[in-house]
């Protein structure tokens, strides 16, 4: 289910990605942060429709974030080396088995 990659690689549509109407008016977002801890973990976030956000490895130290505007599905394979922070709350402590969450603009919990 997981494959691991050497680095953090950013995705080419968000090279270049420009701010959508939504972004630009201040529409309701979820702010979706990793922060690898103790190891590297693996990440896969992808849109409802299926496109990628971000696939890579968060190697120990790094931080990513993103700001969405849609419903999102963020596959961790190493939950239990990083803090998940959803919109201001954060989470530790995930297991060692990967898992999948949902997560959604105005949602107050992930899973």
């Amino acid at each position: 289910m997981i494959t691991v990659h050497k680095a953090a690689r950013q995705h080419p549509a968000q090279a270049n990605r420009t701010a959508r109407p939504a972004e630009r008016h201040g529409a309701a977002a979820v702010v979706i942060s990793l922060t690898a801890v103790s190891e590297a973990c693996w990440a896969d976030l992808t849109t409802s429709s299926g496109a990628t956000v971000f696939q890579g490895i968060l190697d120990q130290g790094l931080s990513r974030t993103w700001r969405e505007r849609r419903k999102v599905t963020l596959q961790l394979g190493n939950p239990g080396a990083i803090t998940l922070t959803v919109s201001g709350k954060s989470r530790t402590g995930l297991g060692p088995e990967p898992v999948t969450l949902s997560l959604a603009p105005g949602q107050t919990r992930s899973g």
